[in-house]
C-alpha cells in the first residue's frame, strides 16, 4: 500500500504540494479524485496524478480503469482560461503545447513516486505486463 509518509522523503516541497491531494487525511491514497470541480491549474494536475497513482496501485475495484481521462481535468482547466480571455480559438496549439508540457513533467513526478515500491505492488502495471505478455 502506497501511503505519503512513503513519499514524503523522496519528493521536493514544490512536488509534494502536487502530490499530497491525492492522499487522504489516513496519509493512504485517496478513493476519489482530490477535486471535484477544478478551478486551478494546481488542481488539475492533482487530479492527474491522483488518477496515474490510483491506475497503478488500486486492485481490481473501480479505479483499475485505464487512465485515459487522467488529463480531462487539466484540459478543461486550460480551455476554460482561454475561454476567459477570449482566445479559445487562437491559442488552441499553444494550450495543446502547454498542457503536454505539464503532462511530461507529472509524469515524471508520478514516476519518482512509483519508485517507492516494488512493479509488483502496482496493480496497474501488473495488469498491463501480464496482457503484453511482458510479465
Amino acid at each position: 500500500m502506497i501511503t505519503i509518509d512513503l513519499v514524503r522523503p523522496i519528493l521536493t516541497a514544490e512536488e509534494l504540494v502536487l502530490v499530497a491531494p491525492a492522499f487522504s487525511r489516513k496519509r493512504t491514497l485517496r478513493a476519489n479524485k482530490p477535486f471535484a470541480r477544478v478551478a486551478t491549474v494546481e488542481e488539475g494536475c492533482a487530479n492527474y496524478i491522483w488518477r496515474m497513482l490510483a491506475f497503478d496501485f488500486s486492485g481490481y475495484g473501480k479505479n483499475s480503469c485505464l487512465p485515459v481521462t487522467a488529463d480531462f481535468d487539466l484540459g478543461c482547466v486550460l480551455y476554460n482560461r482561454d475561454k476567459v480571455a477570449g482566445c479559445v480559438e487562437s491559442n488552441r496549439e499553444a494550450r495543446r503545447a502547454e498542457e503536454k508540457g505539464i503532462i511530461d513533467s507529472l509524469d515524471v513526478l508520478i514516476k519518482k513516486v512509483e519508485s517507492v515500491l516494488p512493479v509488483v505492488a502496482q496493480a496497474g502495471a501488473m495488469r498491463w505486463g501480464r496482457a503484453l505478455g511482458m510479465i
